[in-house]
C-alpha cells in the first residue's frame, strides 16, 4: 500500500506599517497563508519584539458584518496587506479619505494600499491620524489587539468592515534578535541598491566608442576601446556589453580603405546578425553605415563583423538610450 503526500502551498506577503505618525514605532508585518489559514506577525522594527496571531481559520476573523461574498483566502490576504500599507507610501494630500478605486471585477476590495517598502521613518512622518484605518491596542500579558477597517464594495453596495485580531507576544532568544537585525540590514541594502539603480537609469546614457585601427583585421570582429560606466567590453574586447536595459539608437560607421573585393559589414547582437551593409570594391576609400534601434537587455552584447578581413579598417559607434 502506498501513500502520497501533497506539498501544502504557502504564500508570504510582507511590508512595513505604522499606526500613528512619528515618533510612534513602525512595524514589519508578515502575512502567511497556508492550508486555508492565515497568520499575521508584527515586529517592532526598533526593539525587535514580535507578536503573532497564530494560524487562523476563516471563522476566527470573518463575521456576518465583515464577510465578503465569494471571497477567497487570497482576497482576504490582499485586503489585510493593503489595509496595513494604506498611506505608508504617499502623503495624505495624495490619497482620498475613502478606500475607493476602480475594479473590473464583480466584487471590489479597495484600500488604496501601496507596494512600497521604503524607509519606515520617512513613511510614518506623513501619516494623518484622521485617515489611518487601522489601530493597535495593548492588552494584558503584553498581547496586542489589531483592528483593520476597510471599505467593501460589492456591486452597488458599500460598507465599512472591521477585522479584529489578537496577537500574542513571541519570545525571541539572542540569536532570533540578531537574525531580525540582520534581516533589516539586508532589506536596507536591497533598498539602497534599488535606489541607486533607479538613479543610474535616470542619467543620460550615451556611448561613443572607437575601434582599434589595425593594418590588417585579424579574424572578422572589430576590437573596441571604451571608457563608460554604463557599458563594458566582453569577448576579448570584440563585444560591447550593455549594463543598463532600455531602448537604444545605435549608429555605426565603418571606414575602409579601397577594397579589391566586395565585403559586408554586420552588426550583431549576441552573435546574431541584426543589420548589415554592403561595401563595394573600388579604388576609393569607402564607408559603411548602419543605424539600428531596439530594446537591449542587461548583458546583451553588440559586435561588428567585417567579412573578408580587409586592410585598414576603423569604426565609430554611438549608442543613445531613450528616456523611459
Amino acid at each position: 500500500m502506498t501513500s502520497t503526500h501533497r506539498a501544502v502551498k504557502k504564500t508570504i506577503e510582507s511590508g512595513v506599517t505604522a499606526f500613528a505618525p512619528r515618533p510612534a514605532p513602525t512595524y514589519r508585518f508578515v502575512l502567511t497563508s497556508q492550508a486555508e489559514k492565515v497568520k499575521i506577525l508584527l515586529e517592532d522594527r526598533k526593539s525587535k519584539k514580535q507578536w503573532s496571531t497564530g494560524f487562523l481559520d476563516e471563522k476566527e476573523y470573518v463575521t456576518t458584518t465583515n464577510s465578503i461574498p465569494n471571497a477567497t483566502l487570497a482576497d482576504y490576504v490582499k485586503l489585510f496587506k493593503d489595509a496595513l500599507e494604506y498611506l505608508m507610501d504617499r502623503s495624505p494630500e495624495e490619497v482620498d479619505d475613502d478606500f475607493e478605486g476602480n475594479s473590473a471585477s464583480e466584487k471590489s476590495i479597495d484600500s488604496d494600499g501601496g507596494d512600497s517598502d521604503a524607509d519606515s521613518e520617512q513613511e510614518a512622518t506623513g501619516l494623518d491620524p484622521g485617515k489611518i484605518r487601522r489601530s493597535l491596542t495593548p492588552l494584558g500579558d503584553d498581547a496586542l489587539q489589531l483592528e483593520l477597517t476597510v471599505k467593501i464594495r460589492v456591486f452597488r453596495s458599500a460598507w465599512n468592515a472591521k477585522y479584529a485580531f489578537r496577537l500574542e507576544p513571541l519570545s525571541l532568544d539572542r540569536v532570533g534578535i540578531l537574525e531580525a537585525k540582520l534581516r533589516d540590514v539586508q532589506e536596507e541594502l536591497e533598498q539602497t541598491k534599488q535606489s541607486l539603480a533607479e538613479e543610474k537609469a535616470k542619467k543620460v546614457i550615451h556611448l561613443s566608442a572607437a575601434s582599434k585601427n589595425v593594418p590588417k583585421l585579424k579574424g572578422s570582429s572589430l576590437e573596441w576601446i571604451i571608457d563608460n560606466e554604463f557599458f563594458t567590453l566582453a569577448n576579448e574586447e570584440n563585444s560591447i556589453c550593455f549594463l543598463v536595459a532600455g531602448w537604444y539608437v545605435i549608429s555605426l560607421k565603418v571606414f575602409l580603405a579601397p577594397q579589391l573585393a566586395t565585403s559586408c559589414v554586420q552588426l550583431q547582437r549576441n552573435a546574431e546578425r541584426i543589420a548589415s551593409d554592403t561595401v563595394p570594391c573600388g579604388t576609393q576609400a569607402t564607408t559603411a553605415s548602419i543605424t539600428y534601434s531596439s530594446y537591449f537587455e542587461i548583458e546583451d552584447e553588440l559586435s561588428v563583423i567585417v567579412m573578408g578581413s580587409p586592410a585598414n579598417v576603423g569604426a565609430e559607434l554611438t549608442a543613445v538610450k531613450f528616456d523611459d
